[in-house]
């Protein structure tokens, strides 16, 4: 039994299962629960939950997300109505672009992985190599593409992607046991857009020496 109060609310009687289906027609009705639950019931027979906060909380966590083939529910406020979109095709509309992550002042953008490293504050290259055989050798790294032995202590390292400009910063280290060990740029022009040399001495002496490990990182704008 339903009925509609005076002041427009429309009550519908709790029942254990919709009616009898109708081909061409769809059922909204209240199954009997505590509390109980807003249905549509499809002419084929299939029942839906209306969704509600309780509803919301309850559905099932997705563990094997496709980002092409899943939705996301958005509400958009022009059309007055609710839509459908893939993780893909959010993460590309609202995903920070390669000029919006170098100013660095957008705050209503995700940050895109794809972009993530045009930031000001993230590092565009880092490396770790070993030159303690004479042929340095690299461990580990970003972006760079190799590394070039110039003699000993003296180190030539190639940039993937390069800066735009020659004015990055690049952060040196060097270590070797029983030495005081100092890693500088190798001279004033040795920094350039693709590429920069290093060099490593020994502190006290000041004469080149190859370190057990040295590293460096680079800033700057791609």
């Amino acid at each position: 039994m339903s009925k509609v109060t005076g002041d427009g609310s429309v009550f519908l009687t709790e029942k254990a299962a919709a009616d009898t289906d109708v081909a061409g027609d769809g059922q909204i009705w209240v199954k009997t629960a505590t509390p109980n639950v807003l249905k549509f019931t499809d002419d084929a027979g299939t029942d839906q939950d209306l969704l509600t906060n309780t509803n919301i909380a309850n559905l099932t966590t997705e563990t094997t997300t496709d980002p092409t083939a899943d939705y996301l529910v958005l509400y958009d406020a022009t059309d007055s109505a609710a839509n459908k979109i893939t993780p893909s095709q959010f993460t590309s509309n609202m995903g920070a672009s390669q000029a919006q992550m170098e100013a660095g002042s957008v705050t209503g953008a995700i940050v895109n992985p794809a972009v993530q490293q045009f930031h000001p504050s993230a590092a565009k290259i880092w490396l770790n190599f070993d030159p303690s055989s004479g042929t340095p050798t690299i461990q580990s790294s970003y972006n760079v593409t190799s590394i070039t032995d110039n003699g000993v202590g003296n180190y030539g390292v190639v940039i993937a992607n390069n800066f735009s400009l020659a004015y990055q910063c690049i952060v040196l280290s060097a270590g070797l046991s029983g030495y005081r060990c100092a890693s500088d740029l190798a001279t004033k022009t040795s920094i350039g857009v693709g590429s920069f040399s290093v060099i490593t001495s020994n502190q006290t002496s000041g004469a080149l020496i190859d370190a057990s490990v040295a590293t460096a990182v680079g800033y700057g704008d791609q």
